[in-house]
């Protein structure tokens, strides 16, 4: 099995007041599973959401309050979407130290197809000195990063997600929840102005597709033989290498 994931988002933050931001995002994302065999077969998932949000500062600049809603499309797209809206939001209370060293607390929660998921987070941006820094927020996803001269960066990466798509009626409206870490490292570097380019490495960590019952969301739909190749795609996955490339646009405050 080998999977394609291409992934575009926008953000665009709107400064008001002292130290106030109003958060706009939009995330599009396009997930290919693709299986080798007799015959093969490929199966492609879609991802629509726009996340807006509100991070105030407190008048003494030491507290920022975040929040965060964020409806979304998940979905193979091939026919009604009733089923297929979630509605998900994030909350984040951050500590301010200094201007090197920061700690917040909050949670995440999505009303997924398998259920309600809520899931604590932590995080730690700290700039350790002019050449190293660790940031982002467990256990979704967190870096340690060196930086090589005045515009390349390389690191250590972790990454954690989980994340479920509605099929089509065809398939009884069932679901494939995704299960997806992976360990990375990281090169990236400004080549004009402000784009940036990055490559990932990285090795999955139980990564796996499977389908289940829209019914009965703990039960894994089987093989039979009137869906027997649509099956084949979404089914359980040994771990393996794979890469990343990303092209942004950045504005870096280190």
């Amino acid at each position: 099995m080998y999977t394609q994931d291409n992934f575009l988002s926008i953000f665009l933050p709107v400064k008001f007041g002292k130290g106030n931001v109003f958060l706009l995002r939009i995330n599009a994302e396009q997930l290919t599973v693709n299986r080798d065999g007799n015959p093969k077969s490929s199966y492609s998932l879609y991802s629509l959401s726009m996340p807006i949000g509100l991070q105030l500062q407190s008048k003494n600049e030491k507290w920022k309050f975040m929040g965060t809603i964020i409806p979304k499309l998940n979905s193979d797209f091939k026919d009604n979407l009733d089923y297929d809206m979630q509605i998900g939001g994030i909350g984040l209370v951050t500590r301010v130290f200094n201007p090197k060293l920061q700690v917040r607390l909050g949670a995440y929660y999505n009303s997924e197809y398998w259920g309600t998921f809520i899931l604590p987070l932590v995080g730690v941006d700290w700039k350790v000195s002019d050449k190293f820094r660790m940031y982002g927020t467990l256990p979704s996803n967190y870096r340690f990063e060196f930086k090589l001269g005045k515009k390349m960066y390389a690191g250590l990466g972790f990454r954690s997600f989980q994340r479920s798509f509605r099929l089509e009626k065809k398939y009884n409206d069932d679901f494939v929840r995704i299960r997806e870490s992976q360990l990375k490292i990281f090169f990236e570097g400004f080549v004009v102005g402000k784009i940036l380019i990055g490559v990932d490495f990285y090795r999955t960590l139980g990564y796996n597709l499977i389908r289940y019952d829209y019914f009965d969301t703990k039960t894994e739909v089987k093989p039979s033989d009137a869906n027997k190749i649509y099956n084949s795609v979404f089914t359980k996955s040994k771990d393996a290498f794979g890469a990343t490339l990303n092209l942004s646009y950045r504005i870096r405050t280190d």
